[in-house]
């Protein structure tokens, strides 16, 4: 007699649960697709390629630090999704990763640096390279998923690069001038 009340319970929840559409569940998509291909990474080389053929192969950056030496491209790539069931409604996606290609050009116009930056592990608004070009302070975007989720990015006027370790030696940072900050605190 217990099962079977036990059972109606657990039925009677499940009921309700999906009448009110609040179960979450993942469903394997594909992963949006890259912003560049590998081509397109690869044609533009260091040493040889300068802004102009780096913009023709890959667009307008996203964000340009240090007297247009610094040139920033950043996007997301989405894996899988959360779904809401019975409701046909998308939370967001199980796993993002946050791709982020820092371009540095000598003064004379020509590339001299490119790496990807990764996420730093003591904070999750930072992401750096390997010679210490870090780029940080995500801002939010205006947008949201269709499950609420709050998008951030990164912007020409909220977000910040700076440069550390090995990269203060290689790169030739500009003398600010009388209308930029010095400082960032």
């Amino acid at each position: 007699m217990k099962t079977l009340a036990l059972r109606r319970a657990a039925t009677l929840v499940t009921v309700s649960l999906l009448v009110t559409g609040c179960i979450p569940i993942p469903v394997p998509t594909p992963a949006s697709p890259p912003r560049f291909s590998s081509e397109q990474l690869a044609q533009i080389t260091e040493g040889f390629a300068t802004r102009d053929g780096v913009a023709s192969t890959l667009g307008a950056p996203d964000l340009r630090r240090a007297d247009d030496r610094f040139w920033i491209y950043h996007w997301t790539v989405d894996r899988g999704a959360w779904v809401e069931i019975p409701l046909p409604a998308k939370l967001g996606p199980i796993s993002s990763e946050q791709l982020i290609l820092v371009l540095y050009f000598d003064e004379g116009g020509v590339l001299r640096s490119k790496e990807f930056a990764g996420a730093d592990k003591s904070t999750s608004d930072r992401y750096c390279t390997a010679i210490g070009v870090c780029l940080e302070h995500r801002v939010f975007t205006g947008h949201y998923t269709s499950g609420g989720v709050v998008l951030y990015g990164f912007d020409d006027a909220g977000s910040t690069v700076t440069v550390s370790g090995s990269a203060k030696e290689r790169v030739a940072w500009p003398a600010p001038s009388a209308s930029e900050c010095l400082v960032v605190l």
